[in-house]
């Protein structure tokens, strides 16, 4: 990055490293998840939900808060073609409870019925299917038995395996 420097009255412009101007506290280090905005002409990623992401180059000020403001804007192409990944992994478990199982209803909730879900045991490595009666989360797939969230796991195995083991959804949770 080029700077002016000042030194006893004389400017000087010169070319930093981004780490020296951070020690300097020329600049503030920020976080990076993978979701922070960029300027606006440079390139960032969106998740077109066919192709893992593509990168969009500059785009302007409303196609980027278009973007942004919907939660379809990443500055790192490893996030976004994990999130695109793991939203065709809920999309496709969704599709295959509505083909292969009967519709869990606000009756079903409401009437404190056993539902059931997949889940992940790290201490045992293994998926594993839970029991839910009466609190439903976001975003989780329910079945109407053991046996349809057994089959849901051998349909999908080693998509659920790569979800619960190597799934990384923000730059910094190393």
């Amino acid at each position: 990055m080029k700077v002016e420097l000042k030194v006893n009255g004389k400017t000087v412009q010169v070319e930093m490293a981004e780490e020296q101007l951070k020690e300097l506290g020329v600049i503030k280090e920020r976080s990076r998840t993978g979701y922070e905005r960029v300027d606006e002409d440079e390139s960032y990623f969106v998740d077109d939900t066919i192709n893992d992401g593509h990168e969009v180059l500059g785009g302007g000020a409303l196609v980027n808060n278009l973007y942004y403001n919907n939660g379809n804007y990443y500055n790192d192409k490893s996030i976004v073609e994990n999130n695109a990944r793991a939203d065709r992994l809920l999309r496709r478990l969704r599709q295959w409870q509505a083909s292969h199982d009967k519709a869990i209803t606000l009756t079903d909730w409401e009437a404190n019925t056993n539902k059931y879900k997949i889940k992940y045991n790290y201490v045992d490595n293994c998926l594993f299917v839970c029991i839910e009666r009466n609190l439903r989360d976001p975003n989780i797939v329910y079945f109407s038995s053991n046996k349809k969230a057994e089959d849901a796991i051998e349909q999908f195995a080693d998509e659920l395996i790569w979800y619960f083991v190597e799934y990384q959804q923000r730059l910094d949770e190393e």
